[in-house]
C-alpha cells in the first residue's frame, strides 16, 4: 500500500478569523461591521476610522476594496460571534481567559497581562539610552 503523505494546513487563530482588519482585535458583536464583498471584519472604531470603505491592511500598503462597510452582520455570523469564545488580546502575554466576544472586552480593560504604556515606555527608555 502507499503511504500517507497528507499534510497539515496551518491553522487560523480566531483574531486573523474573527478580528478587525484595522486594529486585530476581536469586535463585540453590537459593534462589528463587514464588507458584503470580501467579508473583511471592523469594529465600531476601525470602521468609522477608515470611513466605512473597506481598505485592508497589509505589512507594506493599505488595498483599498471600496465597498461600504456596513452593519449588522448576516444572521449567520451574528450568532456565530455570540456563541463562539475567544481568547484575551493579551494571550500572547501569559492570559489564558477564553470567553464570549461580548464578555472579552469588559475582560481586556481589567487583565493582568495588559502592558501598562507607561511602565513599558520607562523600560525602553531606561535600557536603550545613550549617553
Amino acid at each position: 500500500m502507499g503511504s500517507n503523505h497528507s499534510k497539515e494546513l496551518p491553522q487560523a487563530t480566531a483574531h486573523e478569523i474573527f478580528g478587525c482588519v484595522g486594529c486585530k482585535l476581536i469586535p463585540s458583536p453590537q459593534e462589528v461591521y463587514s464588507c458584503g464583498i470580501t467579508g473583511h471584519l471592523y469594529c465600531s472604531g476601525c470602521a468609522t476610522r477608515f470611513r466605512f470603505i473597506c481598505v485592508r491592511m497589509t505589512e507594506n500598503f493599505k488595498f483599498i476594496c471600496g465597498n461600504k462597510v456596513k452593519a449588522p452582520l448576516p444572521t449567520f455570523l451574528r450568532t456565530v460571534f455570540e456563541t463562539a469564545k475567544f481568547p484575551c488580546n493579551y494571550a500572547a502575554y501569559g492570559c489564558n481567559e477564553i470567553l464570549t466576544s461580548d464578555r472579552l472586552p469588559y475582560h481586556e480593560l481589567i487583565c493582568s497581562f495588559k502592558l501598562d504604556p507607561f511602565l513599558f515606555n520607562n523600560y525602553f527608555s531606561s535600557t536603550y539610552r545613550t549617553n
